[in-house]
C-alpha cells in the first residue's frame, strides 16, 4: 500500500472514530430522515396509484437534504478545535485529507439512506425488494452509491471552502 492510501485510511479511520464517539452527523441525518418519513406518511393522503411516485420523489427529496446536513459538518470538528491548521500542515498530501473526508461522508450518507429507504418503504408500501430481483436491487443500489459518492465529493469540497473562509 503507498503512502497515499495508507494516508486516506488514516484520516478516514480518524473521520469515523470521530463519528462513532459523538454521532452528531449521522444522528442529524438518520432523525431528518425518520421525521421526514413519518411526517410524509401522515400529510399526504393520496390515491395509491399517485403515492409511489410522490413518495419516491419526497425520499429523493430527504436523501438530498438529509446528505447535505451531514456534509455541512465534515470540517466544523477540526476548525473548532484548531486541527484544520494542523492537518494541513501534515506530511500527507492535502488529496488524501479530502479523499478520506469523502468515504467518511460517503460511508455514513449511504448507511443513512438505506436506513431512510427502509422506512419510506414501509410506511409507503413502496416495493420491496422481494418484488424485484436481485439484478434490479444490485442497479438500483449501485445508482445510489454512485449518486451517493458524487454528492459526498462535492460537498466535502464545499464544506472544505466554507470552514475555511
Amino acid at each position: 500500500m503507498t503512502a497515499l492510501f495508507r494516508a486516506i485510511a488514516a484520516f478516514l479511520r480518524a473521520d469515523l472514530a470521530m463519528e462513532r464517539a459523538v454521532g452528531e452527523r449521522s444522528l442529524a441525518m438518520a432523525f431528518f430522515g425518520f421525521f421526514c418519513a413519518v411526517l410524509f406518511h401522515f400529510t399526504l393522503f393520496l390515491d395509491e396509484s399517485v403515492l409511489d411516485r410522490v413518495a419516491t420523489g419526497g425520499l429523493w427529496a430527504v436523501f438530498f437534504v438529509a446528505a447535505t446536513l451531514g456534509v455541512g459538518r465534515t470540517f466544523v470538528a477540526e476548525k473548532e478545535h484548531g486541527a484544520a491548521d494542523a492537518l494541513l500542515l501534515a506530511p500527507p498530501p492535502p488529496e488524501a485529507l479530502f479523499l478520506g473526508k469523502t468515504l467518511g461522508n460517503f460511508l455514513l450518507i449511504f448507511a443513512s439512506q438505506l436506513g431512510v429507504w427502509g422506512a419510506f418503504s414501509v410506511l409507503f408500501h413502496l416495493p420491496t425488494t422481494a418484488r424485484y430481483t436481485a439484478e434490479r436491487v444490485a442497479w438500483l443500489t449501485l445508482f445510489l452509491a454512485a449518486a451517493t459518492l458524487g454528492l459526498s465529493a462535492l460537498g466535502t469540497l464545499i464544506a472544505s471552502v466554507s470552514a475555511h473562509t
